[in-house]
């Protein structure tokens, strides 16, 4: 494929969308996009918790496997963080500062795991499929959802 090229954002855009349209996508990616898509926004006065470690990364860094299947993420917002461990087929996770509250995970189909934090924050899920997947958490001061973070 040989390379144009762009005199303004508008010829790039229309060469996108001409790649695009001869793109062919399997049935399975585009309703995964489309529904990706739709999910995207977290709803009108629910808090966004962004991805500030994962444990995989590290991993990576040193060229290794996860041990024994763990993984660490923690997600952050400007009130509450959401650490989460993959220990073998389940999810153990808290909330800090420490609260009480419910914890849902969604997935591309809705919602596959539905738990209530202890009085400490924590809480366990089963593992979802895999694919991409965010928590919604609801506690006193309000709904924070993470990002979307494939864990497996």
């Amino acid at each position: 494929m040989m390379s144009r090229p762009w005199q303004d954002d508008d010829d790039l855009l229309a060469d996108l969308v001409e790649t695009a349209d001869r793109a062919a996508l399997s049935d399975p990616v585009r309703r995964a996009a489309r529904t990706a898509f739709a999910r995207r926004a977290v709803g009108a006065g629910v808090r966004l918790a962004a991805v500030r470690y994962d444990s995989l990364l590290d991993v990576l860094q040193l060229r290794g496997d996860l041990p024994n299947g763990q993984r660490i993420v923690t997600f952050e917002s400007d009130e509450l963080s959401v650490e989460v461990e993959i220990v073998g087929d389940r999810l153990i996770g808290q909330l800090v500062p420490p609260e009480a509250g419910r914890v849902e995970i969604e997935t591309l189909d809705g919602v596959a795991g539905l738990t209530t934090t202890n009085a400490l924050g924590c809480f366990e899920l089963s593992k979802p499929a895999p694919g991409p997947v965010r928590f919604r958490c609801h506690v006193a001061s309000g709904v924070v959802a993470t990002d979307w973070i494939r864990l497996f």
